[in-house]
Protein backbone atom coordinates (compact mmCIF):
# COMPACT_ATOMS: atom_id res chain seq x y z
CA UNK A 1 0.00 0.00 0.00
CA UNK A 2 1.30 3.46 -1.16
CA UNK A 3 1.30 5.97 1.54
CA UNK A 4 -1.04 9.16 0.35
CA UNK A 5 -1.10 12.68 0.48
CA UNK A 6 -3.21 15.66 0.59
CA UNK A 7 -2.05 18.12 -2.40
CA UNK A 8 -4.55 20.60 -1.21
CA UNK A 9 -7.97 21.58 -0.34
CA UNK A 10 -9.76 22.92 -3.17
CA UNK A 11 -13.57 23.17 -2.02
CA UNK A 12 -14.32 24.30 -5.38
CA UNK A 13 -18.25 24.02 -4.97
CA UNK A 14 -19.04 24.75 -9.31
CA UNK A 15 -16.51 21.81 -9.83
CA UNK A 16 -17.79 20.08 -6.72
CA UNK A 17 -14.28 18.86 -5.44
CA UNK A 18 -13.21 19.04 -2.33
CA UNK A 19 -9.56 17.98 -2.49
CA UNK A 20 -6.90 16.22 -4.20
CA UNK A 21 -5.30 13.48 -3.12
CA UNK A 22 -2.07 11.68 -4.65
CA UNK A 23 0.08 7.97 -3.68
CA UNK A 24 3.61 8.08 -3.67
CA UNK A 25 3.48 6.05 -6.10
CA UNK A 26 1.64 9.01 -8.33
CA UNK A 27 4.16 11.27 -7.42
CA UNK A 28 6.78 9.16 -8.20
CA UNK A 29 5.56 8.14 -11.96
CA UNK A 30 3.81 10.70 -13.14
CA UNK A 31 4.16 14.21 -10.81
CA UNK A 32 1.61 16.59 -12.44
CA UNK A 33 -0.35 18.66 -10.17
CA UNK A 34 -3.75 19.09 -11.45
CA UNK A 35 -4.25 22.13 -9.11
CA UNK A 36 -1.37 23.94 -11.17
CA UNK A 37 -1.39 22.02 -14.51
CA UNK A 38 2.57 21.64 -14.11
CA UNK A 39 5.20 19.14 -12.48
CA UNK A 40 5.25 19.35 -9.04
CA UNK A 41 8.31 20.88 -7.32
CA UNK A 42 10.85 19.08 -5.01
CA UNK A 43 9.88 22.00 -2.54
CA UNK A 44 6.22 20.85 -3.04
CA UNK A 45 6.49 17.39 -2.62
CA UNK A 46 8.37 17.83 0.61
CA UNK A 47 5.54 19.81 2.30
CA UNK A 48 2.85 17.49 1.28
CA UNK A 49 0.61 16.23 4.30
CA UNK A 50 -0.37 12.63 4.70
CA UNK A 51 -3.80 11.85 3.95
CA UNK A 52 -6.48 10.33 6.09
CA UNK A 53 -7.46 8.30 3.64
CA UNK A 54 -5.83 4.70 1.87
CA UNK A 55 -5.70 4.21 -1.61
CA UNK A 56 -6.78 0.50 -3.43
CA UNK A 57 -4.44 -1.49 -4.69
CA UNK A 58 -4.38 0.35 -8.17
CA UNK A 59 -5.32 3.65 -7.59
CA UNK A 60 -3.34 6.53 -8.12
CA UNK A 61 -5.16 9.85 -7.62
CA UNK A 62 -8.29 10.60 -5.71
CA UNK A 63 -10.45 13.49 -5.98
CA UNK A 64 -13.03 14.02 -2.94
CA UNK A 65 -16.50 15.98 -3.24
CA UNK A 66 -17.16 19.81 -2.08
CA UNK A 67 -18.71 18.19 1.05
CA UNK A 68 -16.46 15.32 1.14
CA UNK A 69 -19.29 13.07 0.71
CA UNK A 70 -17.91 11.23 -1.75
CA UNK A 71 -14.15 9.50 -2.42
CA UNK A 72 -13.63 9.09 -6.17
CA UNK A 73 -10.33 6.92 -7.14
CA UNK A 74 -7.98 6.90 -10.24
CA UNK A 75 -5.81 4.10 -11.34
CA UNK A 76 -2.77 5.29 -14.26
CA UNK A 77 -5.09 5.78 -17.24
CA UNK A 78 -7.49 7.89 -15.48
CA UNK A 79 -4.94 9.77 -13.52
CA UNK A 80 -3.49 10.19 -17.00
CA UNK A 81 -6.90 11.75 -18.69
CA UNK A 82 -7.31 14.18 -15.65
CA UNK A 83 -3.93 15.72 -15.51
CA UNK A 84 -3.40 16.04 -19.66
CA UNK A 85 -6.89 18.19 -19.71
CA UNK A 86 -5.58 22.69 -18.86
CA UNK A 87 -9.53 23.07 -18.80
CA UNK A 88 -11.53 22.69 -15.68
CA UNK A 89 -13.01 19.42 -14.83
CA UNK A 90 -15.72 18.61 -12.64
CA UNK A 91 -16.98 15.75 -10.36
CA UNK A 92 -20.53 14.23 -12.06
CA UNK A 93 -21.51 10.99 -10.03
CA UNK A 94 -18.05 8.64 -10.86
CA UNK A 95 -17.13 10.64 -13.32
CA UNK A 96 -15.02 12.99 -13.68
CA UNK A 97 -16.14 15.68 -16.80
CA UNK A 98 -15.14 18.46 -18.85
CA UNK A 99 -17.84 21.59 -18.90
CA UNK A 100 -19.26 20.12 -22.04
CA UNK A 101 -19.86 16.94 -19.93
CA UNK A 102 -17.09 14.81 -21.90
CA UNK A 103 -16.33 12.06 -19.29
CA UNK A 104 -12.85 12.05 -19.07
CA UNK A 105 -11.95 9.56 -16.22
CA UNK A 106 -14.10 6.81 -14.22
CA UNK A 107 -13.18 5.97 -11.03
CA UNK A 108 -12.68 2.59 -10.27
CA UNK A 109 -12.85 2.91 -6.57
CA UNK A 110 -16.15 5.17 -5.23
CA UNK A 111 -16.33 5.79 -1.16
CA UNK A 112 -19.59 6.87 -0.14
CA UNK A 113 -19.91 9.07 3.36
CA UNK A 114 -22.28 7.62 6.41
CA UNK A 115 -22.96 10.78 7.93
CA UNK A 116 -22.95 8.93 11.72
CA UNK A 117 -24.48 11.86 13.20
CA UNK A 118 -27.65 10.96 11.58
CA UNK A 119 -27.85 7.40 11.37
CA UNK A 120 -29.44 5.53 13.22
CA UNK A 121 -27.75 3.09 15.83
CA UNK A 122 -29.30 -0.40 17.11
CA UNK A 123 -27.18 -1.07 20.50
CA UNK A 124 -26.43 -5.26 21.75
CA UNK A 125 -24.57 -5.39 25.01
CA UNK A 126 -23.48 -2.04 24.89
CA UNK A 127 -24.30 1.59 25.29
CA UNK A 128 -23.15 4.60 23.44
CA UNK A 129 -23.35 8.13 22.75
CA UNK A 130 -23.24 10.69 19.76
CA UNK A 131 -20.71 13.46 20.08
CA UNK A 132 -21.14 16.67 18.80
CA UNK A 133 -18.99 15.85 15.87
CA UNK A 134 -20.90 13.23 14.34
CA UNK A 135 -18.30 10.40 16.03
CA UNK A 136 -19.66 7.16 18.15
CA UNK A 137 -18.53 6.74 21.72
CA UNK A 138 -19.39 3.38 23.16
CA UNK A 139 -18.45 0.80 25.40
CA UNK A 140 -19.58 -3.00 26.63
CA UNK A 141 -22.30 -2.94 29.15
CA UNK A 142 -22.62 -6.61 30.01
CA UNK A 143 -21.67 -10.86 28.71
CA UNK A 144 -18.51 -8.81 30.20
CA UNK A 145 -16.72 -12.60 31.07
CA UNK A 146 -17.63 -13.08 26.87
CA UNK A 147 -14.77 -12.14 24.61
CA UNK A 148 -15.62 -11.40 21.22
CA UNK A 149 -18.94 -11.65 21.89
CA UNK A 150 -21.73 -9.69 20.09
CA UNK A 151 -20.99 -6.68 21.94
CA UNK A 152 -22.29 -4.60 18.59
CA UNK A 153 -23.51 -1.13 17.94
CA UNK A 154 -25.18 -1.72 14.45
CA UNK A 155 -25.75 1.11 11.70
CA UNK A 156 -29.14 0.50 10.57
CA UNK A 157 -30.00 -0.05 7.10
CA UNK A 158 -26.76 -0.62 5.94
CA UNK A 159 -26.58 -4.22 4.33
CA UNK A 160 -23.91 -6.16 2.11
CA UNK A 161 -21.78 -9.31 1.46
CA UNK A 162 -18.59 -7.65 0.07
CA UNK A 163 -17.82 -4.02 0.61
CA UNK A 164 -14.55 -1.48 0.92
CA UNK A 165 -15.17 0.08 4.67
CA UNK A 166 -12.90 3.41 5.80
CA UNK A 167 -13.26 4.58 9.38
CA UNK A 168 -10.95 6.25 11.91
CA UNK A 169 -11.28 4.95 15.44
CA UNK A 170 -9.73 5.32 18.60
CA UNK A 171 -10.65 3.68 22.32
CA UNK A 172 -9.14 4.35 26.07
CA UNK A 173 -9.34 1.64 29.31
CA UNK A 174 -12.06 2.67 31.61
CA UNK A 175 -11.11 3.12 34.88
CA UNK A 176 -12.43 -0.18 36.27
CA UNK A 177 -10.83 -2.55 33.17
CA UNK A 178 -9.44 -5.56 34.24
CA UNK A 179 -5.78 -6.11 34.04
CA UNK A 180 -6.14 -8.09 30.78
CA UNK A 181 -7.98 -5.56 28.94
CA UNK A 182 -6.11 -4.24 25.77
CA UNK A 183 -8.69 -1.53 24.50
CA UNK A 184 -10.45 -3.83 22.30
CA UNK A 185 -12.39 -2.39 19.34
CA UNK A 186 -12.83 -3.01 15.60
CA UNK A 187 -15.98 -3.78 13.58
CA UNK A 188 -18.23 -6.65 12.85
CA UNK A 189 -19.76 -7.23 9.59
CA UNK A 190 -22.14 -10.31 7.46
CA UNK A 191 -24.04 -9.58 10.85
CA UNK A 192 -27.04 -11.88 11.11
CA UNK A 193 -30.71 -10.38 12.13
CA UNK A 194 -30.32 -11.22 16.08
CA UNK A 195 -26.63 -11.09 16.05
CA UNK A 196 -26.28 -14.67 16.38
CA UNK A 197 -23.26 -15.25 14.50
CA UNK A 198 -20.66 -12.33 12.67
CA UNK A 199 -17.06 -11.89 11.74
CA UNK A 200 -15.20 -9.43 13.30
CA UNK A 201 -11.72 -7.46 12.90
CA UNK A 202 -10.05 -5.65 15.94
CA UNK A 203 -7.24 -3.86 16.93
CA UNK A 204 -5.39 -4.00 20.74
CA UNK A 205 -3.93 -0.53 21.38
CA UNK A 206 -2.23 -1.33 23.90
CA UNK A 207 -0.26 -4.25 21.89
CA UNK A 208 1.09 -1.12 19.17
CA UNK A 209 4.27 0.85 19.37
CA UNK A 210 4.29 1.19 23.05
CA UNK A 211 4.52 -2.42 23.77
CA UNK A 212 7.74 -3.82 24.92
CA UNK A 213 6.03 -7.25 25.89
CA UNK A 214 7.37 -9.73 23.02
CA UNK A 215 4.30 -11.86 23.28
CA UNK A 216 1.58 -9.50 23.26
CA UNK A 217 3.51 -7.91 20.58
CA UNK A 218 2.44 -10.27 17.47
CA UNK A 219 -0.96 -9.69 19.05
CA UNK A 220 -1.88 -6.64 17.61
CA UNK A 221 -4.59 -7.20 15.75
CA UNK A 222 -7.21 -9.98 15.33
CA UNK A 223 -10.21 -11.63 13.42
CA UNK A 224 -12.75 -13.67 14.74
CA UNK A 225 -16.16 -15.47 13.46
CA UNK A 226 -18.73 -15.70 16.10
CA UNK A 227 -19.66 -18.12 17.64
CA UNK A 228 -16.91 -20.18 18.29
CA UNK A 229 -13.78 -19.03 16.43
CA UNK A 230 -13.08 -16.76 18.84
CA UNK A 231 -9.60 -15.34 19.58
CA UNK A 232 -9.20 -17.75 22.95
CA UNK A 233 -9.93 -21.08 20.76
CA UNK A 234 -8.10 -20.21 17.81
CA UNK A 235 -4.76 -19.71 19.98
CA UNK A 236 -5.23 -22.85 22.17
CA UNK A 237 -6.02 -24.89 18.90
CA UNK A 238 -3.00 -23.88 17.15
CA UNK A 239 -4.75 -21.90 13.98
CA UNK A 240 -2.39 -19.01 13.02
CA UNK A 241 -2.94 -16.44 10.32
CA UNK A 242 -5.66 -14.50 12.07
CA UNK A 243 -3.54 -12.14 14.44
CA UNK A 244 -0.66 -9.65 13.42
CA UNK A 245 1.68 -6.62 14.75
CA UNK A 246 0.79 -3.56 14.42
CA UNK A 247 3.04 -0.76 15.14
CA UNK A 248 1.16 2.46 14.60
CA UNK A 249 -1.27 1.86 17.13
CA UNK A 250 -1.49 2.99 20.60
CA UNK A 251 -4.42 4.27 23.65
CA UNK A 252 -6.14 7.68 22.76
CA UNK A 253 -4.76 7.90 19.30
CA UNK A 254 -6.78 7.69 16.27
CA UNK A 255 -5.91 5.07 14.04
CA UNK A 256 -7.37 4.76 10.17
CA UNK A 257 -8.56 1.47 8.98
CA UNK A 258 -9.40 -0.17 5.55
CA UNK A 259 -10.84 -3.53 5.07
CA UNK A 260 -11.69 -4.87 1.93
CA UNK A 261 -13.50 -7.97 2.14
CA UNK A 262 -14.75 -9.94 -0.87
CA UNK A 263 -16.23 -13.12 -0.76
CA UNK A 264 -14.00 -15.16 1.69
CA UNK A 265 -11.45 -13.13 1.51
CA UNK A 266 -10.20 -10.24 3.88
CA UNK A 267 -7.24 -7.63 3.76
CA UNK A 268 -7.34 -5.28 6.73
CA UNK A 269 -4.90 -2.31 6.56
CA UNK A 270 -3.97 0.42 9.39
CA UNK A 271 -2.87 3.04 8.90
CA UNK A 272 -1.64 2.33 4.94
CA UNK A 273 -0.18 -0.46 6.31
CA UNK A 274 -1.33 -4.34 5.09
CA UNK A 275 -1.58 -6.14 8.66
CA UNK A 276 -3.53 -8.93 7.96
CA UNK A 277 -4.61 -10.54 4.71
CA UNK A 278 -7.28 -14.01 4.87
CA UNK A 279 -7.29 -15.56 1.78
CA UNK A 280 -9.83 -18.43 1.87
CA UNK A 281 -9.25 -18.79 5.88
CA UNK A 282 -12.40 -17.31 7.08
CA UNK A 283 -14.62 -19.42 8.85
CA UNK A 284 -18.10 -18.14 7.94
CA UNK A 285 -20.07 -18.87 4.73
CA UNK A 286 -20.00 -15.15 2.98
CA UNK A 287 -23.53 -13.76 2.97
CA UNK A 288 -25.09 -10.62 3.16
CA UNK A 289 -25.74 -8.93 6.77
CA UNK A 290 -25.39 -6.29 8.88
CA UNK A 291 -22.24 -4.25 10.15
CA UNK A 292 -21.73 -2.61 13.05
CA UNK A 293 -18.84 -1.04 15.55
CA UNK A 294 -17.43 -3.13 17.90
CA UNK A 295 -16.38 -2.92 21.46
CA UNK A 296 -14.82 -5.54 24.49
CA UNK A 297 -13.48 -5.82 27.55
CA UNK A 298 -12.78 -2.33 29.31
CA UNK A 299 -12.58 -0.25 26.25
CA UNK A 300 -14.01 3.24 25.42
CA UNK A 301 -14.22 3.05 22.06
CA UNK A 302 -14.37 5.89 19.61
CA UNK A 303 -15.43 5.96 15.87
CA UNK A 304 -15.61 8.54 13.64
CA UNK A 305 -15.28 9.11 9.57
CA UNK A 306 -16.83 6.03 8.10
CA UNK A 307 -16.54 5.42 4.45
CA UNK A 308 -18.48 2.85 1.93
CA UNK A 309 -18.02 0.97 -1.10
CA UNK A 310 -21.03 -1.44 -1.35
CA UNK A 311 -19.66 -4.01 -3.74
CA UNK A 312 -22.94 -6.29 -3.33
Amino acid sequence: MNKTFTVMTMNNKELNIGSLIFTEAYLSTNPINPATTKPFTEAEITKLQPSGFTAPENGMLAITSYNDETILWFDKTGTDAITSHQDPLHIEERNICTAEGTVVATAVSCLERIDLEKAALTAYHTAFEKLEDGTIRGYKTDKIDDTDSNSLVLIDGIQFKNAIIEYDSKAELLPDAPALARGFHGVGFRVSDNTSHFEGLYIRPTNGKGCTDPYRKVHGCQYFAYPGYVWHYLREFGYEGYEAPVSTIALDEWAHIRIELIDDTAKYYVDDNLVLSLEHTMFHKPESGKFGFWMDLGAMAYFKNLYFEILD
